[in-house]
This record gives C-alpha cells, structure tokens and sequence, in this order.
C-alpha cells in the first residue's frame, strides 16, 4: 500500500478543479476549489475562466490565470484579437487570454512584452511564472516569484506560488516559509492552510498537518481536499474510524470521486471488513475503469474471502494496467499475487 504526495493551491482568481493522479491506500491530495475574489487576493478582480479537472488525485492548486486589468470578458475577446497591443496593460490582458486558451507560449511572449514596457509590473512576472510552472520550468518560476517579490515583498499571490514550487522540489522548509508569510498578508484562505498542512505531513509533522487541515474546514466546511488529506493522515496514524469519516465527507461533497472510495475500501480491509471495502473498490472501478490500485487491493480482499478465481482475474487486470501505465514495481507485485494463488 503506497500513498501518493499532494500538492498545494494557487492564488489565482481561477481557481478551480484539480490535477488528476492515482492513488492507492491514503492518496494525499488537493483539490482546486472554485474561488472568486474580488479583492487582490487569490486572483484580481475579473477574470473568471474555470478550468475544470477531473477530482481524481488531485495535487496542490493550480491557477490559470490573474485577470487584474480587464473590465470585462468582451473587452478581453476584444484584446485577444487586437493586433497592436500599445501599452504593458494590453499586453498583460491578452497573454492572460491567451494562458486561458492554454497557448503558453504566446502568453509568455505577451508577458514578455509587457515586462519590457513595465519592468515593475509585479502581476506579469507572477503569470509568466505560472505558465512555467506549467510548461516544466520550475526554476523559471520561482525567479519570476523572487522577481514580483523583489518588487512588492507584500504580494501575497507570489509567496503561494512559491511555496507550491519549492513543495514540488522538495524545498519543504522554505515551502512553509512562504506559506507563513502568505498567511500573514492573507490568514483566511482555506487553501493555504491544506497546502501547509501537505508539506508538514511530507514532512513527518503529522499533528500539525491535521491542525493545517481543522483550520482549513474552519474556513471552508466544504473543502473536499481538507476532509482527504486529513483522512489520508488519520489513516497514517491508525485512526481507522477518523478516517473512514473523514472519506465519507469527501464522497458527500464529491460522490464521483476514485481514489476517496479506494482509500475508505483500503481502510475497511484493514479493519477486516472485506465486503464493505470489495464494495467500495467496485465503485471506484465504476468511476475509473483504469485504476490499476482498485483492482490490486479488490483482488486482495476477494483472496481473502476464498474467492480464488475473482482474485487471479483482478490481479491479471491489475498487472496488464501497471505494466501500461510504467509502474513497474506494482506489476512485479501483481504478477507474485497470480502465481501464489495460482498455487
């Protein structure tokens, strides 16, 4: 049984949906929330294009966008066609367009351009920023962070985005860091507390990830990726019922979600419970007829009932997934559970 590392959240206006993954026994995972803000917080004023994601193992957020500028979705379609953009501002509001269409490159261009017309425009260095994060560039992302904060050591947004970064490369202690000093400008923001509680359970700091995670719920009662994560923690722990209730809020406000069936099935078959867990792995097979983990833990379970046959087919499915999927251990491991019940 493995658990999968989560993520963190982003500070942008759009934000909402998650990044998918797979995950096994606790899948520790953050889901993008929907958030409108109309404050300079987690996303200027008006931009408001929703990215949805599936809600399968999501990791930390991610933003799509920080509309500051346009008034409005008309004049930004109209900033999107206009050929001459003249000023920083006009630049700015169509790489905006343009990351939200998902041309990452013609949005850094835009960026580009509006940097060199304004070269303290904090707000393009941190969306240029987030579309290398998205393209692969880490590195070029946080010198985009470290630059809008040179700038304004008050932008909040640029210390949340680094803190996602530096998560990501496994800069855990400066990760926290920068979550502090986002939560000093901004203590309200649900998302960040996850985040936090994320890279404090990556690094062993397990009571204070639920503290992270409480404070979180406080926040936001229905934040779905809290309510995991904590689970994912509770079942670290061996707190079996903490956990189990903690994916019964997430399926309340999630019903279509994978991974939190797979890991509340993970932890009914530790507590001996295989038919409640078989259950539970078939309806996330049902959600996600990929999910290699579902079908390995289902065959365990249904082993265990004496229920040869279903176990060696499961397994048989299991191993043709992993071994698709590049997971190579996993399907080593699939392949000895055929041959011991086919003994």
């Amino acid at each position: 049984m493995k658990s999968l590392m989560s993520r963190v959240t982003s500070s942008i206006n759009l934000f909402s949906g998650l990044m998918a993954g797979t995950a096994t026994v606790a899948t520790i995972i953050i889901i993008q929330p929907t958030a409108s803000w109309a404050k300079t917080t987690q996303n200027l004023v008006v931009a408001d294009a929703k990215q949805k994601v599936s809600l399968e193992s999501a990791k930390y957020f991610t933003p799509l966008g920080y509309h500051l500028f346009a008034q409005n979705t008309d004049s930004t379609n109209n900033l999107s066609q206009q050929s001459y953009p003249q000023s920083a501002t006009d630049f700015f509001n169509r790489g905006l367009n343009r990351q939200s269409q998902g041309n990452k490159q013609g949005a850094i261009s835009d960026y580009n351009q509006a940097l060199q017309i304004n070269p303290n425009f904090v707000e393009a260095f941190l969306n240029r920023g987030i579309v290398r994060s998205n393209l692969g560039d880490k590195q070029g992302a946080i010198a985009d962070y470290n630059q809008a904060l040179h700038i304004n050591p008050n932008f909040a947004e640029a210390y949340f985005e680094r803190g996602n970064m530096r998560s990501d490369l496994g800069n855990n202690q400066g990760a926290i860091a920068d979550y502090n000093q986002y939560l000093r400008i901004n203590p309200n923001l649900a998302e960040a507390y996850n985040n936090r509680g994320v890279v404090r359970s990556k690094l062993g700091d397990n009571q204070g990830a639920i503290a992270d995670y409480n404070q979180a719920l406080q926040i936001n009662s229905n934040l779905a990726v809290a309510y995991d994560n904590r689970g994912n923690v509770h079942f670290e722990l061996g707190d079996n019922q903490g956990a189990i209730a903690d994916y019964n809020q997430v399926l309340r406000i999630c019903p279509n979600y994978a991974e939190a069936y797979s890991s509340r099935g993970n932890v009914r078959s530790k507590l001996g419970d295989n038919q409640g867990a078989i259950a539970d792995y078939n309806q996330a097979l049902r959600i996600n007829p990929n999910y290699a983990e579902a079908y390995n833990n289902r065959g365990t379970n249904r082993g265990k009932q004496g229920d040869k046959q279903g176990a060696i087919a499961d397994f048989q499915k299991a191993a043709e997934l992993f071994i698709s999927q590049n997971k190579n251990g996993a399907y080593q491991d699939a392949l000895n559970n055929i041959k011991l019940f086919q003994r």
